[in-house]
């Protein structure tokens, strides 16, 4: 768990902080999954694009899909960030078919 602290809430302070502190969180992510970043002032996919390229080369964000489905496209104005769906909003996930992914935003 990644919690801002008091004052560096802003998208910079965590573009620093993911770049400075790369190497923990891929460990993180390769042994439980996910790191959870909480408490920052990101408003929209774009931001999200931005944190999640300072964990390269330790992560690297996926920028393709192989035989990706209808409705799986890059968001407008990203890289790496993928939409759930397009073609239809479901308000969640469809089990056991399509469970969550780490590109959604």
């Amino acid at each position: 768990v990644v919690d801002a602290e008091s004052g560096a809430t802003d998208e910079a302070s965590l573009r620093r902080f993911l770049g400075q502190h790369q190497g923990a969180l891929a460990a993180s992510v390769r042994s439980a999954g996910a790191v959870l970043v909480r408490g920052y002032q990101i408003e929209c996919a774009s931001q999200v694009d931005r944190c999640v390229g300072e964990l390269a080369p330790a992560l690297r964000p996926m920028r393709g899909y192989t035989l990706p489905e209808d409705g799986r496209e890059v968001i407008p104005g990203t890289l790496s960030c993928w939409a759930t769906s397009t073609c239809a909003r479901t308000g969640g996930y469809l089990l056991p078919e399509v469970v969550p992914h780490s590109e959604n935003v």
